[in-house]
């Protein structure tokens, strides 16, 4: 036993922290809740300690601190004190806990309380513990989270949401950890991810029993998709795309798995059941992919038990029930579009996923073909409204991109067979200065239809028996070929097709002023021949665009698609006004795109000098897009701002 003075001696030399940083277990304080009786009053250590704990209650993620000198410098010593708390360090447990304390950016002293409580709660031994210690922090609250029993309503479902809402964050972190390489997760560790990603959509986890409110629902949906995201990355599709285009073969450590690893995890996603549940499909989708990615490493035949697990039996099970169209839920749903977690890094899983499934699996270019327009879906919604992701595609050592971008080029060999699809696919990718450029360009150097007398060209497909699809040797912009498409959509009644090029110009000219110049100019210098009685005579055309917007917004229908193309429409011709205002402001007055009523002046030979007044049919056009169209620019401010800009 230590003397007094030792232990005085030993009482002074403990550093003192801020009390703030220390808080009770929850679990334990929500038990001690569970077991008091309903008609006695609370004992008042009880009381105590909820007094104590109301600040971390009301606001629990924000008194975890970030890491400061004065914790660093607590965890240095042999002892230190959180208020009245005494702790005594352990040089296994402080060095675990600076580790924590790097990787998630949180306080000393705090990870030091997670750790030690992580050891007490654990009948592993200590040094197994250490080791894998960053892992068991993050996943041990999906464990440990328990049902109370006997509890007011009202508490009850803030407290679900509340620990569903950490969970939420435990994952973003996790995934943060795997995607941003601050740690790399080996076949156990997966398959720990995978057991618990099995237990949260069967039901086995606490999860099914905290889903008692909508909000709550959303938060298990949205950890489910966390969950299958983070066993996606950590996949490492990436890694085999890159071995696959530097040609090299699947040998022991170049990849984070051995055949062992991939043999215990190909086993555990036999087990699962696609048609039992509808979450299992996308992972088994994956798995599958992931296992012809590497039978489609060099040396293949090296890999005998490699050979042997048949990756298209996975393929058929994920496709009949329709694993695909889960992928495109989760972009369609808010946890791409409200969340505030890492959202551009789950659209680059996404996006490392198609790539690798493309690379994976023939994709077949005919219409009646619906996984074409689905991967087609997919990627426009993964593209559109992140530029970091459409710089890489258009970035040429980009090899995560390569199978898409050999997509574009087959879709872009049918051009202008398949005008919808490749317009939606360039318009999502066009997001950006330099993306908008690259769309331009891309369009610009495409075969278009202008075909001059004596063209040489071959036929590329018979659609049926008195049309056929040829590529001319004649080289004209695929510009031309949209602006002449939308200019004949004037006069039909499809409008997908003029929504779609609208689209595309009006994201084009909106990213970059450059090509919203290049696209006034685009028809000035259009040169073709044509055949008169005396053989073949040259002719200029010129191709008006700013008339061909204004016909449109003018002949635009009083519904919902004809208030997104007035939207787009006038949008188009308020940027086309910065680059030209006297020029455009004359075309649109002229045009008289809104039918207004102008207030005739005898002295200005018939020109307006009064203000517009707004029409029936214009207000009845904001009223529908105000309604309805959540997508586009409002045709509000669109519709104001042109306005503005003609009469400044």
């Amino acid at each position: 036993m230590a003397t007094p003075s030792t232990s005085i001696v030993q009482t002074e030399n403990a550093k003192s922290v801020d009390a703030s940083l220390w808080w009770d277990s929850f679990t334990l304080l929500l038990t001690e809740l569970e077991n008091v009786s309903l008609s006695a009053d609370l004992p008042p250590p009880l009381v105590k300690k909820l007094t104590d704990n109301h600040v971390w209650f009301l606001d629990t993620v924000s008194l975890f601190k970030p890491p400061n000198q004065k914790s660093r410098e607590a965890l240095n010593s042999p002892k230190f004190n959180i208020g009245p708390h005494q702790l005594t360090v352990q040089p296994e447990l402080k060095d675990a806990a600076l580790t924590i304390s790097s990787a998630l950016c949180l306080d000393e002293v705090q990870s030091y309380i997670l750790v030690k409580r992580s050891i007490e709660r654990n009948t592993l031994a200590v040094d197994l513990i250490v080791h894998e210690l960053l892992h068991l922090v993050m996943l041990q609250i999906f464990y440990q989270s328990s049902y109370p029993e006997h509890m007011d309503v009202d508490l009850f479902t803030l407290w679900a949401e509340e620990i569903l809402i950490e969970d939420n964050l435990v994952l973003d972190i996790i995934f943060l950890a795997y995607y941003e390489s601050f740690c790399t997760c080996n076949g156990k560790m997966w398959k720990k991810l995978c057991l618990l990603y099995e237990g949260i959509i069967s039901g086995s986890v606490n999860f099914r029993k905290l889903a008692i409110s909508a909000e709550a629902l959303n938060y298990i949906y949205h950890a489910k998709v966390q969950l299958l995201l983070i066993l996606i990355e950590t996949l490492d599709l990436e890694n085999l795309l890159q071995m696959i285009h530097d040609e090299m073969p699947f040998r022991q450590g170049s990849t984070a798995f051995s055949l062992v690893d991939v043999q215990e995890m190909d086993a555990m996603i036999s087990s699962f059941n696609a048609f039992e549940t509808k979450e299992a499909g996308p992972l088994i989708l994956t798995w599958a992919v992931f296992l012809c990615l590497i039978s489609s490493l060099p040396e293949k035949g090296k890999n005998i038990v490699l050979m042997e697990i048949d990756h298209v039996g996975y393929v058929h099970q994920a496709f009949e029930v329709s694993s695909l169209n889960y992928f495109l839920e989760i972009l369609q749903s808010n946890i791409l579009k409200d969340s505030d977690g890492p959202i551009a890094g789950y659209r680059s899983v996404l996006r490392t996923f198609i790539s690798a499934f493309i690379a994976s699996y023939e994709i077949s270019l005919e219409l009646e073909d619906n996984t074409l327009k689905l991967i087609l879906d997919i990627l426009c919604k993964i593209y559109q409204g992140e530029e970091s992701l459409c710089i890489q595609f258009w970035d040429r050592d980009s090899f995560i991109d390569g199978p898409i971008r050999c997509l574009l080029c087959n879709l872009e060999g049918e051009f202008p067979f398949r005008i919808v699809e490749l317009v939606k696919l360039l318009s999502a990718l066009s997001e950006g200065t330099w993306p908008a450029e690259c769309v331009y360009n891309f369009l610009d150097k495409s075969v278009g239809l202008l075909i001059p007398s004596k063209t040489r060209g071959h036929v590329l497909k018979v659609i049926d028996g008195n049309t056929a699809l040829v590529r001319w040797e004649y080289t004209q912009s695929g510009l031309l070929v949209l602006l002449f498409r939308l200019a004949q959509e004037l006069y039909s009644e499809s409008t997908e097709e003029s929504l779609v090029i609208l689209d595309l110009l009006n994201r084009l000219v909106s990213f970059n002023m450059a090509v919203c110049y290049a696209l006034m100019g685009i028809g000035n210098s259009l040169h073709v021949e044509a055949t008169s009685m005396n053989g073949y005579i040259e002719k200029n055309l010129w191709v008006n665009v700013g008339e061909i917007i204004c016909t449109l917004v003018k002949k635009s229908s009083t519904s919902c698609g004809g208030a997104v193309m007035m939207s787009m429409g006038v949008n188009i011709l308020v940027k086309m006004l910065k680059c030209s205002p006297s020029l455009v402001s004359t075309m649109v007055l002229k045009a008289n795109i809104f039918d207004v009523a102008l207030k005739m002046n005898p002295f200005n030979d018939g020109l307006s000098s009064g203000t517009w007044l707004l029409s029936g049919r214009l207000a009845k056009m904001l009223l529908i897009d105000c309604e309805h169209n959540d997508r586009y620019e409002p045709l509000t401010l669109s519709g104001m701002y042109s306005i503005v800009l003609i009469f400044s």
